[in-house]
Formats: structure tokens, C-alpha cells, sequence
């Protein structure tokens, strides 16, 4: 599935292989050790990091629907409580790193539908800054990334991205 998560096909991606792992991971259907998998591949170079530095291609479809996946698992854990607190912050700076780095904002991309970087990445920073282990400094880490993504100079957000950042502030 992993493999796909960047499809252009939409239905692939959103409906069959995100629409299943939506269900599958808060429903029980993986066990621990296979959700731990599926957030290191998530957060690997191949998948949250893969091509970070391009704007405006297809690339960003792997990026951010691996972050959803992050986000997912990150919700799990705080029901189960099966991730260490070192792998914990390992997924706070990851996903603080995706937010600083990650140049691609577009909303809705015609024919191939939702990127949604900001809104995406600010939901998995949501669930992640949730969890009992982070002090103070480590959610003002959180909350300047997120400054950084709204005050960008070279887009307006029109998909409500805005309404997503401030969730988790």
C-alpha cells in the first residue's frame, strides 16, 4: 500500500489506500508491531521526505498522504500508548522538519485532488503535540513551525489550510 500512497490516481490513493488504512488502524486490524512499521516508512526519506525541496509536481502525494498516515497512527498511540517517548519526539521533529521544509501549499489540484500540505501536516502536529511527554519548549518548536507555514509570502491559503494550522495551536 505504501508502495501507492502517492498514486495520482485519487481513487487509489484517497479512497482504496488511505480510505483503508482509516479504517483498518483505529478499528484494531493492525497489531502494534505493524503500526510502528508503518510510521517508519511514513516518516522515511522515501515517503514524508521524498523530493521535499520540489514545488508544484506530483511528488507532494507521496509527501502528504504519508503524513496522514502519521497522523492516524499518532491518534492510535494516544488511545494504546505504544510508542516510546524517544520515538514520540523522533515524530514531532520529523513533522516539524515536513512543516519548515515542505514547499508545496497548493489546496485542490485539479483532476488529481487534495495536497492540502499545511492542513495535512497540521493535523498529524495536532495528534503528535497531544501526547503527555512534550514540555513547553517543545510545543513553542511546534507552534514556530507553524508561524513559518502561515507567513509564508508566496501563497494565500483558500482552503481553509489557515482554520487547520490554528487546531493546534
Amino acid at each position: 500500500m505504501m508502495d501507492n500512497i502517492g498514486s495520482l490516481d485519487s481513487d487509489l490513493r484517497d479512497k482504496l489506500i488511505y480510505g483503508t488504512l482509516f479504517h483498518w488502524i483505529p478499528n484494531g486490524r493492525l497489531n502494534i508491531d505493524q503500526l510502528k512499521y508503518l510510521l517508519n516508512i511514513s516518516l522515511d526519506s522515501s515517503h514524508l521526505f521524498y523530493k521535499i525541496h520540489n514545488k508544484d509536481d506530483d511528488s507532494i502525494f507521496k509527501r502528504i498522504f504519508s503524513v496522514l498516515i502519521v497522523a492516524l497512527i499518532s491518534y492510535e498511540h494516544r488511545k494504546e500508548k505504544f510508542l516510546s517517548e524517544e520515538v514520540l519526539y523522533q515524530v514531532k521533529d520529523k513533522l516539524i522538519e515536513s512543516m519548515l521544509t515542505e514547499r508545496d501549499v497548493r489546496g485542490y489540484v485539479e483532476v488529481k485532488g487534495w495536497v492540502h500540505s499545511a492542513a495535512h501536516t497540521a493535523d498529524a502536529l495536532d495528534e503528535i503535540v497531544q501526547c503527555d511527554c512534550f514540555n513547553k519548549t517543545d510545543l513553542l518548536d511546534v507552534l514556530n513551525s507553524i508561524k513559518s507555514k502561515v507567513w509564508i509570502g508566496y501563497y494565500v491559503y483558500v482552503d481553509e489550510e489557515d482554520e487547520r494550522m490554528v487546531t493546534v495551536i
